[in-house]
């Protein structure tokens, strides 16, 4: 069973935790397909999809996720759905 991403797992201080003013409240659509690599509540159950697919148990492995997330992933892969392809492609081989 995978381990279970927690706020405290991830560097923090690295991330915004509120709703920032691109955020629209009329315009959830948008948020929920479009994903922010700046967002700490968007970054954590992005992580735990990806440990989850790749049924990880340490938190070495989900601060590796965590890492090539904000270091690897390309600027112009945005939408949630490319995210978690480009992550599960790139850490398949790495």
């Amino acid at each position: 069973m995978a381990i279970q991403v927690k706020r405290s797992m991830i560097d923090v201080k690295k991330y915004k935790w509120e709703a920032g003013s691109g955020d629209s409240k009329t315009s959830v659509a948008h948020d929920r397909i479009m994903f922010s690599r700046r967002q700490g509540y968007e970054v954590i159950p992005m992580i735990q999809k990806v440990v989850n697919h790749f049924d990880y148990e340490t938190e070495e492995e989900v601060k590796r996720v965590e890492l090539t997330i904000r270091n690897e992933l390309p600027s112009n892969v945005r939408s949630r759905k490319n995210v978690f392809n480009w992550l599960t492609t790139y850490l398949s081989q790495a």
